[in-house]
């Protein structure tokens, strides 16, 4: 007899559906939030990856990765807000920082110096809340399909006495 695997009873193709599912809410929200301003290209599908499924006898897992400049947003950046203290951004692959101004600099290109400090970033969840937003749909998807599953397992192991 065949041992059960958990993708014989949720497939791997609607952990998929449901991660994407998750990760389009996502993004939405962090448009809405403004979470990535207007200095990059914000949350997106770059910015929020879904990994390979990676398949046990015990547990299918599929996991929804963030890059830093995400994570920033979804958590904060962890110095924001503590005694209005500011920290150093430093150029690494260029001579000089390069990046649009904001506030007294607003629209103007800052490409001459070396090093700015910089306030943090208040936390803009979005994962968390696409989570909470699309969990009864990814329950029903996983009902739906795990009480079919299971009726088939059960009954192709039915054995005649």
């Amino acid at each position: 007899m065949k041992a059960l695997t958990t993708s014989d009873i949720v497939s791997i193709e609607t952990l998929m559906k449901i991660a994407e599912r998750v990760r389009e809410k996502a993004i939405s929200i962090a448009k809405s939030k403004n979470a990535g301003g207007k200095g990059w290209r914000g949350v997106n599908k770059n910015t929020v990856k879904i990994g390979i499924p990676k398949v046990t006898q015990a547990q299918a897992q599929v996991n929804i990765t963030l890059s830093k400049a995400a994570a920033a947003y979804e958590w904060g950046s962890g110095i924001h807000g503590k005694n209005k203290q500011k920290y150093p951004i430093t150029a690494k692959n260029s001579p000089t920082l390069v990046f649009m101004g904001t506030n007294a600099w607003a629209g103007r290109l800052i490409w001459w110096r070396k090093e700015v400090m910089h306030p943090g970033v208040a936390a803009r969840p979005f994962l968390e809340p696409a989570k909470r937003a699309t969990r009864k749909q990814n329950l029903n998807d996983m009902q739906k399909e795990s009480s079919g599953n299971i009726r088939l397992i059960v009954k192709g192991m039915k054995v005649k006495v």
